[in-house]
């Protein structure tokens, strides 16, 4: 029972993960221009994210849940900010020469940006929520460990796609020097800047209809 719940969690973490939002933009950028450590940092701070959410749908942890519900719209505001901030950062950079990954950012400072960048997102524990329902995995009334069983499934599936993607990414960056293309850099930032005036005008839209 528990092998399979571990499985399903795994199931679970990866095929949350696998969609390219703007942590995967932002993990992408990490593993081009500072190098495997950086990129894996920046995944797992992700993984570990969802795998909070993930811990909250299970155990229906209410009063977190209420929290993440209740300033769902402070949240993304400053999930907005992030992004805007992480966008215009990227579209300005000039790029580093090729094969020389810049280190100016530590890997505590990644991994804690991700983390956070993807807890900013509250409708991830809608997600699990919606994904538990239809697999009929219900909040856990069978005793603790079923659950941190399932989340630590949950936890090592989303890390696997951060590793594949982390790996994937620097071999076509050998071949294909984008970290060194400034175009690249613009795309990037355009796609992260967007996607925080998403946010920040879901966010408004909320506001407005208060």
């Amino acid at each position: 029972m528990l092998t399979g719940l571990f499985l399903q969690g795994s199931l679970i973490g990866f095929s949350v993960s696998v969609p390219i939002g703007p942590v995967g933009v932002v993990c992408i950028q990490h593993s081009l221009r500072r190098g495997l450590i950086a990129g894996l940092a920046a995944g797992t701070g992700a993984a570990l994210a969802d795998a909070f959410f993930g811990c909250m749908a299970v155990f229906g942890v209410s009063l977190l849940s209420r929290f993440f519900f209740y300033y769902q719209m402070w949240l993304q505001f400053a999930g907005a900010l992030i992004l805007w901030y992480l966008g215009i950062k990227i579209f300005k950079s000039h790029p580093p020469p090729i094969a020389t990954p810049t280190g100016s950012c530590s890997h505590k400072r990644i991994f804690l940006s991700t983390f956070v960048l993807t807890l900013t997102n509250p409708f991830t524990l809608l997600w699990f929520a919606a994904i538990y329902a239809s697999m009929g995995i219900a909040p856990s009334n069978d005793g603790v460990l079923p659950g941190i069983v399932l989340t630590l499934g949950v936890l090592i599936g989303a890390a696997i796609w951060w590793f594949f993607l982390t790996f994937g990414v620097i071999m076509i960056g050998k071949k294909y020097p984008l970290s060194s293309s400034l175009l690249f850099n613009r795309i990037s930032g355009g796609i992260l800047t967007f996607c925080g005036f998403l946010a920040g005008l879901s966010a408004l839209k909320q506001l407005i209809f208060i």
